[in-house]
């Protein structure tokens, strides 16, 4: 039941999916197109049209949809089931040709260009091709990924961590970037045995890594994923630092409250907030407060 009466709120979890209803749309004041979609627990969402215009939602109509992010600010970030295609599946794809496109390097890449169920194209790294393809040929591959409509695919399984510890530290070489459905990059990483890893690049573009260099990782495990995560240019976890407030403001924590933050300076990532009622005001001196970093991950500090 999305209306009613009284009852206890529900939580909800990044990585989970759960009801929404599609009660109306909006127009922004830029001129994007949204659905309004209300939750569980009543509180509006806005989802962007034009990424779902071959989804066929209508007004009134209650639809699944992934919490894909929320974000320190308390941002929600959804994508709704999609009509065909279920994330970790294999479909078949229909290869169209190869072309170059200019990754964020700069560097001419090659990619396998193909269509979805709703001829979509879909890019894919050339490499992750197994053999030369002829026009109109089937391609089985798996979903990776969903995001904002966008299909991700590959022919080769999810990065093999078999042998790896979680937490501890492994040495790579950056070998190049790869480029996912003509924006999202990646660096290559390559192990001393030649097998292949991969770390998204946006996240660690202040770390000062480049092609060629060579990188220290620890393998994090988050739910039932695995992923490798660039050691800290300045910070160690366990370490305590003295970070700048910058300023104040307030972070959304869903269903319906606002908490008064701390706004960090951190020079090699994002700002870092830190809840005002858990900090007593002796720790805080001449705009600066030490504290511990009790973790690092997809390049964003966190602290005791």
């Amino acid at each position: 039941m999305l209306n009613g009466g009284k009852r206890m709120k529900i939580k909800i979890e990044e990585g989970k999916t759960y009801l929404f209803k599609i009660s109306g749309s909006v127009v922004s004041p830029d001129g994007q197109d949204y659905f309004i979609l209300i939750d569980l627990n009543n509180v509006k969402h806005l989802l962007g049209k034009k990424y779902y215009s071959k989804y066929k939602f209508e007004i009134g109509q209650t639809i699944n949809c992934r919490i894909d992010k929320i974000n320190c600010n308390g941002k929600i970030y959804l994508e709704p089931e999609h009509p065909y295609y279920k994330q970790g599946n294999k479909y078949e794809f229909f290869f169209q040709k190869t072309k170059k496109i200019l990754n964020s390097a700069g560097e001419k890449e090659k990619i396998a260009l193909l269509t979805d169920v709703f001829n979509n194209k879909i890019e894919m790294p050339f490499e992750d091709q197994h053999h030369e393809l002829k026009p109109g040929e089937k391609l089985k591959c798996k979903v990776k990924k969903i995001k904002k409509g966008i299909i991700f695919i590959s022919v080769t399984d999810k990065d093999d961590y078999s042998g790896l510890k979680i937490n501890e530290r492994y040495s790579y070489k950056i070998s190049h970037t790869k480029t996912y459905a003509g924006k999202y990059d990646y660096f290559v990483l390559i192990d001393p045995n030649g097998r292949k890893y991969k770390i998204r690049k946006k996240f660690y573009d202040k770390y000062n890594l480049e092609p060629g260099k060579t990188v220290v990782c620890r393998l994090i495990k988050d739910g039932k994923r695995k992923y490798l995560e660039p050691m800290h240019p300045v910070f160690i976890i366990g370490e305590e630092y003295d970070f700048e407030i910058i300023r104040e403001g307030y972070r959304n924590v869903y269903p319906d409250e606002k908490k008064a933050v701390y706004i960090l300076k951190n020079n090699y990532g994002k700002e870092i907030l830190l809840n005002k009622e858990d900090i007593s005001p002796a720790k805080i001196k001449q705009r600066k407060i030490k504290c511990k970093v009790s973790d690092i991950r997809k390049g964003q500090v966190y602290l005791d």
